[in-house]
């Protein structure tokens, strides 16, 4: 996972999905807040590398989960400040 910064704000996530048996397991990247409310879904569409925009977050600890056949793959946390 790479962050991204402009003028010190965080403004985007990328994920780097390498080979193409890897991008195929992946459906979407749900992104929830504190409380588990669901702020941002994206699907992934074969893509090398999934870029999450953040920069419209309010500031926060965020989750973010990585699904693929209808279960969880990979998740983590992030700080937007």
């Amino acid at each position: 996972m790479k962050k991204h910064f402009l003028l010190g704000i965080l403004v985007s996530i990328t994920f780097s999905l390498s080979s193409q048996t890897v991008r195929k397991l992946f459906d979407a990247t749900i992104i929830r807040d504190m409380e588990g409310r669901k702020i941002l879904e994206k699907e992934v569409m074969n893509e090398e590398n999934l870029s999450i925009p953040v920069a419209s977050l309010r500031p926060g600890l965020y989750f973010f989960q990585i699904l693929g056949g209808g279960r969880i793959i990979n998740y983590g946390k992030f700080i937007k400040l």
